[in-house]
């Protein structure tokens, strides 16, 4: 199975301040559960996840535009710490949060 990626909306309860790595075991144990949410239609594959731009706009409003170059974790690390959590399967997805500066949609 290749790696792919898809994207849809999240929504967070509240926002930590002073995230870092040794806050992801944390943060990861309370989004990462069994059979916790469907994805699709689509999952790009053969794409480079490192550096994707991701951005959103509500009624035409930039509300968030970055590069997951700039998360917290990058992507290709996060399958270790996930699986001690959590059984993997191939073409399982793996949710992996906000990039910096969400806030209210």
């Amino acid at each position: 199975m290749q790696p792919g990626a898809s994207a849809g909306p999240s929504a967070a309860i509240e926002r930590r301040p002073g995230s870092s790595r040794s806050s992801l075991r944390q943060d990861v144990g309370g989004k990462t559960c069994d059979a916790f949410a469907p994805l699709g239609p689509v999952i790009v594959r053969d794409i480079a996840p490192e550096d994707l731009r991701v951005y959103c706009r509500l009624d035409g409003d930039t509300r968030q535009d970055d590069r997951t170059s700039n998360q917290i974790c990058p992507s290709p690390e996060l399958p270790p710490p996930i699986s001690l959590r959590m059984t993997h399967h191939s073409g399982d997805g793996i949710a992996t949060g906000s990039l910096p500066g969400p806030g209210p949609i």
